[in-house]
């Protein structure tokens, strides 16, 4: 009987990794178009969704945030884009 659950526990399990990899993995595969590496220039667009991340608490922007924000703002100087839509991580300083 033992046997038995632990088999199938096993297998559940088993389904379940697959699972997730195949979620991952059609992830990966739909959004691909949609990004776009630091040599690769992109289509113009009316607006570019710039992600929040930390902003240390004296101010100065994380590593993370100062990349996202130069990225910003060459795609809006080059006029590649015209508007930028900036979010928040919803931190606190």
């Amino acid at each position: 009987m033992i046997k038995g659950v632990f088999r199938w526990a096993l297998f559940a399990l088993f389904l379940f990794g697959l699972a997730c990899v195949l979620v991952v993995a059609y992830v990966d595969i739909s959004t691909a178009r949609y990004i776009y590496g630091r040599e690769e220039k992109p289509p113009k667009a009316q607006v570019a969704l710039i992600l929040g991340a930390s902003v240390m608490s004296n101010g100065t922007l994380s590593a993370v945030m100062k990349e996202r924000a130069d990225r910003a703002a060459t795609l809006y100087q080059s006029g590649t884009v015209s508007k930028l839509l900036l979010t928040g991580d919803n931190s606190t300083l």
